[in-house]
């Protein structure tokens, strides 16, 4: 519980390091730490979990450790990119908030709600899970880390398509706003459908090469086989269309 913990605060930590670069325009930098920390969390999970040679792994609290190492490596990355910069200086602060507060309340409320409901449902999914045995908890982690390399698309278009339709908002160019999420809901479902039934189609072999362990393949192939192509619904439904509307602080003409 407590490495889940930990790895819950270095997370937040880290995705409120994303949005500072993302505010001053480089969505490549979150980007490349997002699959840098996703591939170092798939690879750490096996190690920790089943453990290598002699070593019997931690079991369930190494899924936690992994998360926690993974999110670690981010942040230090992240740090020595914002050495000599002053994005967190304080000067002003207080003058920007009576300023910003309303209007920033009236974007992150919703914003809020939306990202409390992933965590809800994961914790529900989880408590169901946990019931089946420790084997079924294993294979559910590693999709979940699967499920992120494999959502790597959608991730990179959360951060690059909210400046870019920022500007066009400022603009009030609504006509390069709708174009933009049309193309964007078209990568999404055509990308992340064709990578899921790829993944689902080789999901036994997936799920070897990710688990030395014979109980835990044929669930996690079971769960790469229908998690991933179920991903195209909820990149055009949620990851395309809310980081827009949040953006614009509105339901409006999008």
């Amino acid at each position: 519980m407590e490495s889940q913990l930990i790895s819950a605060w270095l997370g937040a930590c880290l995705y409120f390091g994303y949005s500072l670069f993302r505010a001053h325009g480089n969505t490549r930098l979150p980007g490349v730490l997002m699959v840098t920390t996703s591939f170092a969390n798939l690879a750490l999970d096996p190690l920790l979990i089943f453990g290598v040679g002699s070593w019997p792994g931690l079991g369930l609290p190494g899924a936690a450790i992994a998360t926690a190492l993974a999110f670690a490596l981010g942040l230090v990355i992240l740090g020595w990119q914002l050495m000599g910069k002053e994005w967190l200086s304080s000067r002003g602060l207080m003058d920007e908030m009576r300023l910003s507060s309303r209007p920033f309340a009236g974007i992150a409320g919703p914003a809020m709600v939306s990202q409390l409901m992933p965590p809800l449902a994961a914790m529900l999914a989880i408590s169901v899970v946990a019931s089946l045995g420790e084997a079924q908890v294993a294979a559910w982690g590693l999709a979940n880390r699967l499920e992120t390399v494999s959502l790597m698309v959608v991730l990179a278009m959360t951060m690059s398509l909210p400046p870019w339709l920022g500007r066009c908002y400022g603009a009030g160019d609504w006509a390069q706003v709708h174009q933009l999420l049309r193309l964007a809901l078209r990568v999404v479902v055509i990308w992340q459908l064709a990578l899921g039934l790829v993944l689902a189609a080789a999901s036994p072999w997936v799920a070897q090469a990710l688990s030395g362990n014979p109980e835990v393949h044929g669930d996690l192939a079971v769960l790469v086989r229908f998690m991933l192509p179920s991903y195209a619904a909820l990149g055009s439904a949620c990851w395309w269309y809310l980081p827009a509307m949040r953006l614009a602080g509105r339901c409006g003409p999008c």
